[in-house]
């Protein structure tokens, strides 16, 4: 089997079928049939062929035919899952990504409402997912999804529901990896005067967050990551007053990291009978940066 799918994958042929399950090999590069013009020329093929039709190539787009054809027979519709598994960098969004633009496709559903369904998905990423040492752009959080279909059988809403976050991330970045691609799109990308008005600095070296980890992921372009998250929080329904809301929060979360405290003064606390250490904790070393904080969450500095 592992010999089959190398030679499959030295031919940029990723997707093999055994019996129902569908293997997908990553290989770290763009593949014609991945392609938006090949699915949709594979959505023409398929609109004439029948979903049990053995020829039919194995790909994400069949897999996903074959669950929309199940769910049109008998009245009122059968319920489907995809279950997309495997280990970090093997291609899970992706994979989605292409399922989900193949049940567009094959559905042929278009509008406001199908975009949105297909770019929620690519606007998570921006918040869920980071760069580690096995893949730049590795979801740290789990997803499911549904896609509901109305009278005519075509996309009329859909649900993503994350969980499982790697919140720790946020404030302890691992060696050789990186923070969520959002904090590095907000400083690459954002322009003046909201820039200023969210008190940013200029690199990801100028927050505690950021510094350890890595500045830069292969592959990945921040400034141009911000021009696209703006527009699908756009396209999703977000208006300027909510996306503002959104970067404030983000922004507060860099400067709050970036406050310090200085240790509690032995003196004041033994000129205090009966004052513990847990009552005088210490003492914030920087007001300034606590002050920015404060103003970003819309609070007062002593709360």
């Amino acid at each position: 089997m592992l010999h089959t799918f190398r030679l499959r994958l030295e031919k940029d042929t990723i997707f093999t079928n055994i019996g129902p399950v569908l293997v997908v090999m990553n290989p770290y590069k763009p593949v014609n049939s991945c392609a938006p013009s090949s699915m949709l020329e594979m959505a023409k093929q398929m609109s004439t062929s029948a979903a049990d039709n053995p020829d039919l190539p194995p790909h994400a787009h069949t897999t996903v035919l074959r669950a929309y054809t199940s769910m049109m027979e008998g009245k009122g519709g059968t319920p489907q899952s995809l279950l997309v598994s495997g280990e970090s960098g093997a291609g899970k969004t992706e994979t989605i990504k292409l399922s989900m633009s193949a049940l567009a496709n094959i559905s042929r559903s278009v509008g406001s409402t199908t975009d949105a369904a297909l770019e929620s998905g690519l606007l998570l990423e921006a918040f869920g997912n980071a760069m580690t040492v096995y893949n730049h752009n590795s979801s740290r959080f789990g997803k499911w999804c549904a896609v509901h279909f109305g009278a005519d059988a075509k996309i009329s809403a859909g649900v993503i529901q994350s969980y499982l976050l790697e919140e720790s991330r946020v404030v302890a970045t691992p060696a050789g990896e990186r923070n969520y691609h959002i904090f590095y799109y907000m400083l690459a990308g954002m322009p003046e005067p909201l820039r200023s008005q969210l008190y940013l600095m200029d690199s990801p070296s100028d927050y505690a967050y950021l510094r350890d980890g890595e500045a830069k992921a292969p592959g990945i372009d921040d400034a141009a990551g911000w021009q696209a998250l703006t527009q699908r929080l756009e396209l999703t329904g977000f208006s300027e007053a909510e996306q503002r809301t959104v970067f404030e929060l983000l922004a507060a979360v860099l400067s709050l990291g970036n406050v310090r405290f200085t240790e509690a003064d032995p003196d004041e606390a033994s000129s205090n009978p009966g004052t513990d250490k847990e009552d005088n904790p210490g003492k914030v070393a920087d007001q300034d940066v606590l002050s920015i904080a404060a103003d970003l969450l819309g609070l007062r500095v002593k709360d």
